[in-house]
């Protein structure tokens, strides 16, 4: 979810455009988020889609994978629009 409120603009970042400017999107994404909370952690849910709640370490290492690939991103974000301007980065 974090991927599509990253990908509004090729120029601008999240920061600059800001988390709350677009609602229905907003919207969107927090019903997804939801959604898949409920696949997950409710158990009629679990048994149709074939889901299990995971250990809390497995969590973790994603979460810390997730936050990782994000620095890189905008790391990545901030040397392109540097080479694009034509400052030094």
């Amino acid at each position: 979810m974090w991927n599509a409120l990253s990908c509004r603009s090729q120029t601008k970042s999240v920061f600059t455009i800001g988390l709350f400017a677009n609602k229905m999107f907003l919207i969107a994404v927090t019903l997804s988020i939801v959604g898949q909370m409920l696949v997950v952690y409710v158990p009629p849910l679990q048994s149709v889609f074939q889901t299990e709640v995971t250990r809390s370490v497995a969590s973790g290492s994603v979460t810390a994978k997730g936050i990782r690939l994000k620095i890189f991103d905008i790391a990545t974000f901030n040397y392109k629009k540097a080479i694009c301007t034509g400052n030094k980065y």
